[in-house]
């Protein structure tokens, strides 16, 4: 299976040769097509029969990408729940941790038994330890 991904998903192909040695790594673009844009104000409105976004430009790099690599997502800064969502007291305290245990142990039964890739939150996790370690 890993093989046949290495050969279907091979990004080396679209790398470009610098005359350093390097590799350029083409900019990654989005097309949204038929799009429509209305103002706040509901006065002016725009369409589009495709739209182009450069998600991110051009990069020198010394390898080409995986597929592996695309199996991970950057989340960014996860932001604490609000304190009416937290535990206020020992018993709700406890029976948050058990239940967000059983969740966790869930999940993973389901990643491993049924083979199938899970996106697991973060936040879940900095939320679990931020009210398990406070208090």
């Amino acid at each position: 299976m890993v093989d046949r991904l290495d050969r279907v998903f091979n990004f080396a192909q679209l790398l470009v040769s610098a005359p350093s040695g390097f590799l350029i790594e083409p900019p990654i673009v989005t097309e949204s097509m038929n799009a429509m844009l209305i103002d706040i104000d509901g006065q002016t409105a725009a369409i589009s029969d495709k739209i182009y976004n450069i998600i991110r430009n051009a990069r020198i790099v010394s390898a080409p990408r995986t597929w592996r690599q695309y199996l991970e997502r950057e989340w960014g800064s996860v932001m604490p729940p609000p304190d009416i969502l937290t535990p206020q007291d020992k018993e709700e305290r406890q029976t948050y941790q058990e239940y967000i245990l059983e969740m966790i142990c869930n999940i993973w039964m389901s990643v491993s038994v049924c083979g199938r890739l899970s996106l697991i939150v973060p936040g879940v996790y900095y939320w679990v330890i931020s009210v398990m370690v406070t208090q």
